[in-house]
């Protein structure tokens, strides 16, 4: 692809898979606009399928792939002036909206085939909640969200977390505000994103500790597991094994006999 110029601070964007159409897609949005484009490649050949030029300013936000309710597979990626959503198969713009006005570094998120939660932390805190069928702004919040970690939804809930490790829980379909300052026992900062699996949220600070959180509408910290070592990546859960990327090694954490998540 050439370069990619992202104002010294490295390529975040990750590539992410369309398996119904048999595409990988790479977003690169760099400098100033100039030269920013997002393409689709065969996932077995890496032959270029489409690719769209873009004019949007460097981002670090991987794009996520999603159905919408009458069986539309779009590419939604983000942008500090707009978002647009991108038909998987084809590259066809589909809509697109007002952007983040901010940094866009973490992903969004979507609740089913209804909504997408685009978000930004930095240098100003903006959440929108915008239609998956044209792009409409169902909401925005203004508070709860860091730069760099990206949000999650579940069972109708969408959680945020700050920098510094304070959790916020907004109502999907509303905004309405569930719970906030939903603070982590050991302070730290927080680049990774947290991941569900069960009724357990799994968030990692940089200091290497993992906090157990109960999902739902009452803020609960389950267990805090610790590292002796820092970790900036998500975790990533495969079957019944955590598993962690430090930064001298590589965990993988699993119960000894029958494996479940459903306890911390």
């Amino acid at each position: 692809f050439g370069g990619v110029r992202t104002l010294g601070m490295g390529v975040a964007t990750s590539p992410v898979l369309v398996t119904a159409y048999g595409l990988v897609v790479v977003q690169n949005d760099v400098d100033e606009g100039a030269g920013s484009f997002i393409a689709a490649l065969d996932l077995r050949t890496g032959t270029i399928r489409w690719r769209i030029e873009r004019t949007q300013p460097v981002s670090w936000a991987t794009p996520i792939a999603v159905s919408t309710a009458d069986g539309d597979s779009l590419i939604v990626a983000m942008g500090a002036g707009e978002i647009i959503a991108y038909r998987a198969e084809t590259g066809e713009e589909r809509w697109r909206a007002e952007g983040l006005q901010s940094n866009a570094a973490p992903s969004p998120v979507a609740s089913g085939n209804d909504l997408v939660f685009a978000v930004t932390g930095y240098p100003r805190k903006n959440i929108l909640a915008l239609d998956l069928k044209d792009g409409s702004q169902r909401w925005k919040y203004r508070k709860g969200q860091g730069y760099v970690p990206s949000p999650i939804f579940h069972r109708g809930m969408l959680y945020l977390i700050s920098d510094g490790g304070i959790l916020t829980a907004l109502d999907g379909p509303t905004g309405d505000v569930i719970y906030e300052g939903g603070r982590m026992p050991l302070p730290s900062r927080f680049f990774s994103s947290p991941v569900v699996a069960g009724e357990r949220i799994y968030l990692t600070s940089e200091d290497g500790d993992t906090h157990v959180i109960r999902s739902g509408p009452r803020f609960e910290v389950l267990a805090t597991n610790s590292l002796d070592e820092p970790v900036m990546a998500s975790l990533a859960i495969v079957d019944d094994t955590i598993y962690l990327r430090g930064t001298e090694h590589l965990f993988a954490i699993a119960e000894l006999g029958n494996s479940t998540f459903d306890h911390p």
